[in-house]
């Protein structure tokens, strides 16, 4: 079984973290265990979670360059969800500003999760987008 290593140290520039909240390994392996066109998985995946501000490619303190960096709105912050590219040993990554609650990250880490593996897809293509 392959793990998913927790890169403690990589910092994003204006963000706390990052956290690797509980059900982290789940959404890892949803991530990993979907053959996921880039486009298409993007353009679900921001249609799905109604607190979407934008998307990112950013670089952490450690050098790397994120496939893709997600920031959500939270109660009263903003909540990055990075993803590795694939494939990949890397874990995704939480990055918080602002008073994000653990029962916000919980539920991103769970609709998430859940969502990931309805994405329509053709391996290579996507499907009609609605």
């Amino acid at each position: 079984m392959m793990s998913f290593e927790r890169m403690k140290e990589a910092k994003l520039e204006g963000y706390r973290g990052p956290l690797f909240p509980t059900g982290i390994d789940d959404l890892n392996k949803a991530f990993r265990d979907t053959p996921i066109n880039e486009f298409c998985w993007l353009e679900e995946t921001v249609r799905y979670l109604s607190s979407y501000v934008g998307v990112t490619r950013p670089q952490t303190s450690d050098g790397y360059h994120w496939f893709v960096a997600i920031t959500l709105n939270a109660k009263n912050g903003f909540l990055v969800v990075a993803f590795p590219h694939k494939p990949t040993s890397r874990s995704i990554a939480f990055y918080f500003q602002g008073d994000v609650t653990p029962e916000e990250i919980k539920e991103v880490v769970e609709k998430l999760t859940a969502h990931i593996g309805q994405i329509p897809y053709v391996v290579g293509q996507p499907k009609h987008i609605r």
